[in-house]
């Protein structure tokens, strides 16, 4: 029962940390681009931080504290990608571009769990391997965030 309720703790923590940093996105408003991408990156920075507090935790209560760091806020970063994202298509290809390139970001992320086995096999530590791809991540994510394209005052129909 113990996987099962942590499962459920992290799906309503998850849940918790996108509506809270999309009701930012909504309350500073969809023109303030820089303010926006600020948010993601801070939820992304805060995150990537807290990955040895995770990998390296030499107590349960640090295990925790890194879990819940990294499970709020860059997970809660992604809470910005659907409207970020949609902005980025015309109306025409709305739907299949902001699908196409969530998607595109999924399957190049399904890469790592092959790169980790192999730097393993190679002698790295797990963690280490580990640390090494979720920071990789994450500046990707970060860098991609502010090198899209200014939408402010463009018509989105």
């Amino acid at each position: 029962h113990g996987k099962i309720l942590a499962s459920v703790q992290r799906g309503i923590l998850l849940f918790t940390a996108g509506i809270a940093l999309q009701a930012s996105r909504q309350y500073v408003g969809d023109e303030a681009r820089n303010v926006l991408h600020l948010f993601g990156t801070l939820g992304m920075l805060v995150g990537v931080g807290a990955v040895p507090l995770y990998l390296f935790a030499e107590s349960s209560a640090m295990l925790l504290l890194g879990a819940w760091l990294i499970g709020f806020f860059a997970a809660g970063a992604w809470g910005m990608v659907p409207g970020y994202l949609s902005e980025r298509f015309p109306t025409e290809a709305r739907g299949v571009g902001t699908g196409f390139a969530y998607h595109a970001g999924v399957g190049i992320g399904s890469y790592a769990p092959y790169l980790i086995g192999r730097m393993q096999d190679g002698g790295t530590d797990l963690r280490v391997a580990m640390a090494y791809c979720i920071v990789t991540a994450g500046v990707v994510c970060v860098a991609l965030l502010w090198l899209g394209p200014e939408t402010r005052g463009r018509r989105l129909d």
